[in-house]
């Protein structure tokens, strides 16, 4: 028997069926018959870092479908969206939590998809504090064409819709308006609903009504969204396809028609199962697939208090317009803190990446470092009370329309009052941030005192890495270095 000189890699981690196994007990569904069928215990096919190929993957999708009694592929979207909610991917759903919002986590995504599996890149553009596009490429790898399923489709768009879940909020607006499924890959899928598929030129039909048509496709231009541990300066500006704006084929010439990308839109909603319709000018066919993404944002505290002091009171002109200067100086100082946060705890993240090439004891060193850092971070989360110092704020400011509207119903109460009503609750918010300032200082010098051992460490590191030598290392000597920087910390351990 010729052998396969190709083989399928594992590339699939197990941590993808642990959501789908956590869904399956709240559904009181035994998934001891899948784990038969896989021939692996419930403990190996959920451990992250076990690695399956792509058809095995693909066979718990179908086995965890057969144990739902669902057939159609879209119930691994509602599976997928689940995924936070039920905490099925341990720390990464704590590192999405710590990103702060939406928006950064969305950021993220290419990243994330990183740690799941090796069969996908996704990449993400135009990400707004409420919006974004997920591109989902599949990986063009040897034996792989074949093996694809639309259910992968439907689990991507499920795993990014229920991002939002992890601060409380709804499920994203999800729609996958571009897919690399072609439209008889589609219908394959539902075969089980007993749809006959017709061709009539470049027409699609199902029981006789056109239902499709092959088009040319365009392209827009995006701005490539970055992570905070990107680098900066990278090409930013990209063309990308969209389903907006499609030709159909018929009017674009003969000889053009193989030089373009194209794809097969659909010219009306189409309800192909009980869980799914396929929406109006969605395209199949495309070379990659497009999620387009739209969520609820945070509203911020200025829109708050704005929309409720003028749409519950006239007030006082001058004192509203006082008011909104002071609000909008805070919100000013709040952002310009929050983005000094972030900097930081990027800075903080890219060096924590230094150990992968430091040696033994140095590195250590380096993370107790950073880890007090970290820790100046958490006291900035926990800032009194278990509150956040923006959490604070917001209390204050809450206080003050309090006391505002009740002066407003009052006219008899003099302006004096006013102000020391008012005044008092600004400077509480004044001394918060000065307080947080301060401790982000502290931040700042244990990430520089970070940084000047790290340097130590990295030209070390440096030297072991060229040849392995039979020269003794002087650890005294390298001990007396680290004296002159940690002298407090040495002499407490009574090292000399």
């Amino acid at each position: 028997m010729k052998e396969n000189p190709t083989p399928i890699q594992k590339d699939v981690d197990c941590i993808n069926f642990t959501p789908m196994f956590a869904y399956l007990d709240e559904k009181g569904v035994d998934v001891e018959p899948i784990c038969a069928k896989m021939k692996m215990s419930r403990e190996d096919l959920t451990k992250p870092g076990n690695m399956l190929s792509l058809p095995d993957g693909l066979t718990v999708i179908q086995e965890v479908k057969v144990a739902l009694n669902e057939p159609d592929p879209r119930i691994m979207y509602f599976i997928g969206r689940e995924s936070t909610r039920l905490g099925s991917f341990g720390t990464l759903i704590d590192i999405g939590r710590k990103m702060g919002n939406t928006e950064k986590s969305v950021r993220f995504v290419p990243r994330f998809n990183r740690k799941f599996n090796d069969i996908f890149e996704m990449s993400a553009y135009n990400v707004t504090r409420d919006a974004g596009i997920v591109l989902v490429q599949y990986k063009d790898k040897p034996g792989y064409d074949t093996v694809w399923i639309l259910d992968q489709d439907h689990w991507n768009e499920g795993i990014i819709a229920g991002i939002p879940l992890a601060w409380g909020l709804p499920y994203m607006s999800t729609e996958t308006v571009l897919s690399r499924f072609t439209i008889e890959a589609l219908f394959r899928a539902y075969d089980h609903r007993g749809y006959k598929l017709e061709k009539r030129g470049h027409r699609y039909l199902v029981e006789g009504s056109e239902i499709a048509m092959d088009v040319v496709l365009e392209t827009e231009e995006v701005e490539r969204s970055r992570d905070m541990l990107q680098i900066v300066g990278q090409t930013d500006k990209h063309r990308i396809l969209t389903n907006m704006g499609a030709v159909d084929i018929e009017k674009v010439p003969v000889k053009e028609r193989d030089r373009v990308p194209r794809g097969v839109m659909f010219t009306s909603d189409f309800p192909i199962s009980d869980l799914w319709t396929i929406k109006e000018n969605t395209v199949f066919g495309a070379p990659y697939s497009r999620i387009n993404l739209k969520w609820q944002a945070r509203r911020d505290l200025r829109t708050v208090v704005g929309e409720f002091i003028l749409g519950e009171r006239d007030g006082d002109k001058k004192l509203l317009e006082a008011l909104e200067n002071e609000l909008t100086a805070s919100k000013e100082k709040t952002y310009e803190i929050e983005r000094l946060y972030w900097n930081l705890k990027g800075q903080f993240a890219r060096e924590r990446k230094l150990e992968r090439i430091m040696t033994g004891g140095f590195a250590h060193e380096e993370r107790n470092a950073l880890t007090g850092a970290l820790y100046q971070f958490q006291d900035i989360m926990d800032f009194e009370g278990g509150k956040t110092a923006l959490e604070l704020i917001r209390q204050e400011s809450a206080a003050i329309l309090k006391s505002v509207l009740a002066m407003q119903e009052d006219s008899g109460i003099p302006k004096h009052v006013i102000e020391q009503e008012i005044i008092p609750r600004f400077r509480r918010q004044s001394d918060t941030l000065k307080a947080m300032e301060r401790k982000l200082e502290n931040v700042g010098e244990g990430i520089r005192r970070a940084l000047e051992i790290t340097e130590r460490i990295r030209a070390y590191s440096r030297m072991q890495d060229f040849q392995r030598g039979d020269e003794r290392v002087d650890l005294e000597e390298l001990l007396i270095q680290y004296k002159e920087i940690y002298s407090q910390r040495i002499s407490e351990s009574q090292i000399t």
